[in-house]
């Protein structure tokens, strides 16, 4: 039980709090970090911003037709993310840099059925994620970009847990009580990506790009995963329109994709499976001077070719509304919305709603 439990939470990694990052185009709102370092290139001009988010939400678990609410989730941290764009002519730079995003959830379940007492299981990520995207613009109308990124992410789960018996005189259960820390894991994920976006007619932009991933996963509690190494195929296809300051037009579909990658235990380490993954993006933007509009989906699909194995559907629904001068200070502020849903073999599904808002100040 405690296992299915973390297995599906699990599956609610970075992209819950990515803000729909692009690939073939920069966002209106400079404070948002660009995920393609080709996008990096076509960026309006320099910048510096800090990003925060705040969401919460409940846990459900149905099982057999029966649906329960069993647990809460809360998403923040004390330190924002710092974007920094720097922007000339034919060059542009960008880095992202959060240390301490955190994803907590709470969920309570019963232990046994001889002792029908609740369990408390606590399940914390701290996420930190660097950026760093360069891109160089070729006869004015092609940026050709190379990234790096590296995501860590620690979890802890304490665990609540009770044993005990059953009195043979009196049937009632004796019980004890004890925390325990039921798992410590850390995950290192890095990328290096090279993209391409091309610009065509001075208003529509295709983009493409490859990147080689690596994961390292070590636990304080059990054995170590094997590391894991798959690529990442990219594509975008964007329309931009208009000048800062003016009305400016943006929308834009994007794609990431992975096949599965599994690596078998071995120098007793456990076998480590990366799921079949689509990231699929869409982005609405309209600016009319300094005031802009933006729409964001971002939709996520995880499937394991095994069917002992679990699988899952994350989609993020951000809405926004910001101050953009041209120079200056800038505000924006968005409404997320979250849905993440995991099934499993067994019939056990899970969904985790957080609510919340996001806040960029540059």
């Amino acid at each position: 039980m405690i296992k299915k439990v973390l297995g599906l939470s699990v599956l609610l990694a970075f992209w819950g709090l990515s803000a729909n990052a692009q690939i073939a185009t920069p966002y209106l709102d400079r404070n948002m970090k660009s995920l393609s370092p080709a996008a990096t290139g076509w960026r309006a001009g320099s910048s510096a911003g800090l990003q925060a988010i705040s969401a919460k939400g409940d846990v459900e678990r149905t099982s057999s037709g029966t649906t329960i609410k069993s647990g809460e989730i809360e998403i923040g941290g004390s330190i924002p993310g710092v974007v920094v764009a720097l922007k000339g002519e034919s060059v542009g730079l960008e880095i992202y840099l959060s240390s301490e995003a955190k994803k907590k959830i709470t969920q309570v379940f019963q232990a046994s059925p001889l002792v029908p007492i609740d369990t408390d299981l606590e399940f914390e990520q701290t996420l930190a994620e660097t950026r760093l995207n360069l891109a160089y613009i070729v006869a004015e109308s092609i940026s050709i970009g190379l990234g790096y990124r590296k995501n860590e992410q620690k979890t802890v789960v304490d665990l609540l847990g009770f044993t005990g018996s059953v009195n043979p005189s009196t049937g009632s259960p004796i019980i004890y009580a004890s925390r325990t820390e039921a798992s410590n894991e850390t995950e290192a994920e890095t990328g290096t990506m090279l993209s391409a976006s091309y610009n065509i007619a001075e208003i529509f932009y295709l983009a493409a790009g490859m990147e080689s991933v690596t994961l390292k996963t070590s636990s304080d509690t059990g054995a170590d995963y094997v590391d894991n190494t798959w690529s990442n195929t990219v594509m975008g296809l964007g329309m931009m329109t208009g000048e800062p300051g003016d009305t400016q037009f943006r929308v834009e579909y994007s794609m990431i994709q992975s096949k599965e990658s599994e690596k078998d235990d071995a120098g007793g380490k456990i076998a480590h499976i990366h799921p079949k993954t689509t990231i699929a993006n869409a982005a609405l933007e309209v600016a009319f001077g300094e005031i802009f509009l933006s729409y964001l989906n971002e939709t996520t699909k995880e499937d394991f070719s095994s069917d002992s194995k679990d699988d899952s559907k994350v989609v993020v629904t951000t809405m926004g509304l910001g101050w953009m001068p041209e120079e200056g200070i800038s505000v924006s502020a968005y409404m997320v919305n979250i849905e993440n849903k995991e099934t499993s073999s067994d019939g056990l599904e899970m969904k985790i709603t957080p609510k919340g808002y996001r806040l960029n100040v540059g």
